[in-house]
Protein backbone atom coordinates (compact mmCIF):
# COMPACT_ATOMS: atom_id res chain seq x y z
CA UNK A 1 0.00 0.00 0.00
CA UNK A 2 2.87 2.38 0.87
CA UNK A 3 4.56 1.70 -2.48
CA UNK A 4 1.29 2.30 -4.32
CA UNK A 5 0.80 5.55 -2.42
CA UNK A 6 4.32 6.70 -3.31
CA UNK A 7 3.73 5.72 -6.92
CA UNK A 8 0.42 7.60 -6.97
CA UNK A 9 2.14 10.70 -5.57
CA UNK A 10 4.94 10.44 -8.12
CA UNK A 11 2.46 9.98 -10.96
CA UNK A 12 0.40 12.90 -9.67
CA UNK A 13 3.50 15.13 -9.65
CA UNK A 14 4.31 14.14 -13.22
CA UNK A 15 0.74 14.81 -14.35
CA UNK A 16 0.82 18.19 -12.61
CA UNK A 17 4.04 19.04 -14.45
CA UNK A 18 2.51 17.98 -17.77
CA UNK A 19 -0.60 20.03 -17.02
CA UNK A 20 1.56 23.07 -16.28
CA UNK A 21 3.37 22.60 -19.60
CA UNK A 22 0.04 22.37 -21.42
CA UNK A 23 -1.15 25.54 -19.67
CA UNK A 24 1.98 27.37 -20.80
CA UNK A 25 1.41 26.14 -24.34
CA UNK A 26 -2.18 27.30 -24.20
CA UNK A 27 -1.05 30.76 -23.08
CA UNK A 28 1.48 30.84 -25.91
CA UNK A 29 -1.22 29.87 -28.40
CA UNK A 30 -3.49 32.63 -27.07
CA UNK A 31 -0.64 35.10 -27.37
CA UNK A 32 0.00 33.95 -30.94
CA UNK A 33 -3.68 34.40 -31.74
CA UNK A 34 -3.55 37.92 -30.31
CA UNK A 35 -0.50 38.66 -32.46
CA UNK A 36 -2.36 37.33 -35.49
CA UNK A 37 -5.23 39.69 -34.72
CA UNK A 38 -2.74 42.56 -34.60
CA UNK A 39 -1.31 41.45 -37.94
CA UNK A 40 -4.81 41.28 -39.33
CA UNK A 41 -5.38 44.89 -38.29
CA UNK A 42 -2.26 45.83 -40.22
CA UNK A 43 -3.64 44.04 -43.27
CA UNK A 44 -6.71 46.28 -43.32
CA UNK A 45 -5.09 48.29 -46.06
CA UNK A 46 -5.34 45.24 -48.34
CA UNK A 47 -8.49 43.69 -49.79
CA UNK A 48 -11.00 42.06 -47.49
CA UNK A 49 -10.50 38.70 -49.27
CA UNK A 50 -6.73 38.80 -48.72
CA UNK A 51 -7.26 39.80 -45.12
CA UNK A 52 -9.65 36.92 -44.47
CA UNK A 53 -7.43 34.38 -46.19
CA UNK A 54 -4.37 35.59 -44.31
CA UNK A 55 -6.10 35.35 -40.94
CA UNK A 56 -7.52 31.90 -41.74
CA UNK A 57 -4.15 30.54 -42.86
CA UNK A 58 -2.30 31.98 -39.87
CA UNK A 59 -4.98 30.78 -37.45
CA UNK A 60 -4.86 27.28 -38.93
CA UNK A 61 -1.07 27.21 -38.71
CA UNK A 62 -1.21 28.30 -35.08
CA UNK A 63 -3.82 25.67 -34.20
CA UNK A 64 -1.88 22.89 -35.97
CA UNK A 65 1.34 23.88 -34.20
CA UNK A 66 -0.38 23.85 -30.81
CA UNK A 67 -1.91 20.44 -31.51
CA UNK A 68 1.47 19.03 -32.58
CA UNK A 69 3.17 20.29 -29.42
CA UNK A 70 0.38 18.92 -27.21
CA UNK A 71 0.62 15.55 -28.98
CA UNK A 72 4.37 15.46 -28.40
CA UNK A 73 3.90 16.22 -24.69
CA UNK A 74 1.42 13.37 -24.37
CA UNK A 75 3.80 11.02 -26.21
CA UNK A 76 6.70 11.96 -23.92
CA UNK A 77 4.51 11.50 -20.83
CA UNK A 78 3.49 8.05 -22.08
CA UNK A 79 7.14 7.08 -22.71
CA UNK A 80 8.06 8.32 -19.23
CA UNK A 81 5.34 6.15 -17.69
CA UNK A 82 6.68 3.06 -19.50
CA UNK A 83 10.26 3.78 -18.43
CA UNK A 84 9.14 4.46 -14.85
CA UNK A 85 7.22 1.20 -14.65
CA UNK A 86 10.15 -0.77 -16.10
CA UNK A 87 12.60 0.79 -13.67
CA UNK A 88 10.34 0.00 -10.71
CA UNK A 89 10.11 -3.59 -11.85
CA UNK A 90 13.84 -4.18 -12.31
CA UNK A 91 14.96 -2.21 -9.24
CA UNK A 92 12.19 -3.54 -7.01
CA UNK A 93 11.17 -0.19 -5.52
CA UNK A 94 10.09 3.36 -6.25
CA UNK A 95 13.21 4.69 -4.52
CA UNK A 96 15.45 2.40 -6.55
CA UNK A 97 13.69 3.46 -9.72
CA UNK A 98 14.25 7.12 -8.87
CA UNK A 99 17.96 6.55 -8.19
CA UNK A 100 18.27 4.63 -11.45
CA UNK A 101 16.43 7.34 -13.37
CA UNK A 102 18.76 10.00 -11.96
CA UNK A 103 21.76 7.92 -13.04
CA UNK A 104 20.24 7.43 -16.50
CA UNK A 105 19.53 11.15 -16.90
CA UNK A 106 23.09 12.05 -15.96
CA UNK A 107 24.53 9.48 -18.36
CA UNK A 108 22.23 10.52 -21.23
CA UNK A 109 23.17 14.17 -20.74
CA UNK A 110 26.88 13.42 -21.25
CA UNK A 111 26.66 10.95 -24.14
CA UNK A 112 25.23 10.92 -27.66
CA UNK A 113 22.50 8.55 -26.49
CA UNK A 114 19.03 9.83 -25.67
CA UNK A 115 17.14 9.17 -22.47
CA UNK A 116 15.00 6.42 -24.00
CA UNK A 117 18.01 4.49 -25.39
CA UNK A 118 19.85 4.66 -22.08
CA UNK A 119 16.72 3.69 -20.14
CA UNK A 120 16.14 0.68 -22.37
CA UNK A 121 19.78 -0.36 -22.03
CA UNK A 122 19.66 -0.01 -18.24
CA UNK A 123 16.45 -2.04 -17.96
CA UNK A 124 17.79 -4.82 -20.22
CA UNK A 125 21.04 -5.07 -18.31
CA UNK A 126 19.20 -5.24 -14.98
CA UNK A 127 16.73 -7.81 -16.34
CA UNK A 128 19.63 -10.03 -17.43
CA UNK A 129 21.34 -9.63 -14.06
CA UNK A 130 24.18 -7.56 -15.53
CA UNK A 131 25.81 -4.41 -14.16
CA UNK A 132 24.22 -1.21 -15.53
CA UNK A 133 26.83 1.05 -13.91
CA UNK A 134 27.99 4.23 -15.58
CA UNK A 135 31.34 2.59 -16.34
CA UNK A 136 29.67 -0.41 -17.99
CA UNK A 137 27.28 1.76 -20.00
CA UNK A 138 30.17 4.00 -21.08
CA UNK A 139 32.18 1.00 -22.23
CA UNK A 140 29.24 -0.50 -24.12
CA UNK A 141 28.40 2.88 -25.62
CA UNK A 142 31.99 3.51 -26.75
CA UNK A 143 32.19 0.07 -28.35
CA UNK A 144 28.86 0.55 -30.13
CA UNK A 145 29.87 4.01 -31.40
CA UNK A 146 33.24 2.76 -32.62
CA UNK A 147 31.53 0.08 -34.68
CA UNK A 148 28.73 2.33 -35.97
CA UNK A 149 26.10 0.39 -34.07
CA UNK A 150 23.42 1.52 -31.68
CA UNK A 151 23.62 1.03 -27.93
CA UNK A 152 20.72 -1.43 -27.90
CA UNK A 153 22.55 -3.76 -30.31
CA UNK A 154 25.58 -3.80 -28.02
CA UNK A 155 23.49 -4.47 -24.93
CA UNK A 156 21.77 -7.38 -26.65
CA UNK A 157 25.14 -8.79 -27.75
CA UNK A 158 26.42 -8.57 -24.16
CA UNK A 159 23.25 -10.18 -22.87
CA UNK A 160 23.66 -13.02 -25.38
CA UNK A 161 27.29 -13.46 -24.33
CA UNK A 162 26.21 -13.74 -20.70
CA UNK A 163 24.22 -16.82 -21.70
CA UNK A 164 27.11 -18.34 -23.68
CA UNK A 165 26.05 -17.12 -27.13
CA UNK A 166 28.96 -15.17 -28.62
CA UNK A 167 27.88 -14.82 -32.24
CA UNK A 168 26.58 -11.25 -31.93
CA UNK A 169 29.81 -10.05 -30.33
CA UNK A 170 31.51 -10.63 -33.69
CA UNK A 171 29.51 -7.68 -35.09
CA UNK A 172 31.56 -5.53 -32.70
CA UNK A 173 34.91 -7.08 -33.56
CA UNK A 174 34.97 -9.12 -30.37
CA UNK A 175 36.02 -12.74 -30.57
CA UNK A 176 34.99 -14.88 -27.63
CA UNK A 177 34.84 -18.55 -26.80
CA UNK A 178 33.78 -20.61 -23.87
CA UNK A 179 36.21 -22.85 -22.05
Amino acid sequence: VEVATLQFKADTRELTKAEARLNRLSKAANSAEHNLDDMNDEMKKGSSVAKGMGKAVLGLASALGTMAVAGKIIEVAREFDVVSASLKTVTGSTEGAQRAFNQIQQFAATTPYDLQQVSNAFVKLMAFGLDPSEEALTSYGNTASAMGKDLNQMIEAVADAATGEFERLKEFGIKARQE
